[in-house]
């Protein structure tokens, strides 16, 4: 196997991540992440573009280069955008969890069950400081 068909095929594998990726945030960006239909269209257009920009690629012959640099230029610039122009870190950006938990920051409504529990565990307490105050004035 000489360099050249390694170089193609490594190519083709970076271009068809980056196909893949970019398919992937523009579904994510139109449709969302949830429902029947974002979810079908990830599943048929995700590989249907990666298939399409591979058979584009070999028709390209001798100038794949430019072919696969097209993707991963586009994926890197969106990163630097994504970076730089919107503000910030994007690694930095709350989890679903932590924005739920952010969401519940005011008090939640008491409901009675967890107010029976909370009289009771304050008696227990109060029960353990007598004990204690008890026993320290035997001592």
């Amino acid at each position: 196997m000489d360099l050249k068909f390694f170089m193609f095929l490594l190519l083709m594998m970076l271009a068809s991540v980056g196909v893949g990726m970019l398919v992937w945030v523009v579904l994510v960006r139109l449709f969302g992440t949830v429902g029947t239909t974002a979810k079908v269209l990830k599943y048929v257009l995700i590989p249907l573009c990666v298939l399409g920009y591979n058979m584009f690629m070999l028709s390209l012959g001798d100038n794949y280069y430019y072919g696969a640099a097209l993707p991963i230029v586009l994926l890197a610039a969106l990163i630097a955008y994504l970076r730089f122009a919107k503000g910030g870190a994007y690694s930095n950006q709350l989890s679903p969890m932590e924005l739920q938990q952010e969401e519940f920051v005011g008090e939640k409504p008491e409901t009675s069950k967890s107010r029976r529990i909370r009289e009771k565990r304050e008696q227990r307490e109060q029960a353990r400081e007598q004990q204690k105050q008890k026993h320290r004035k035997k001592k």
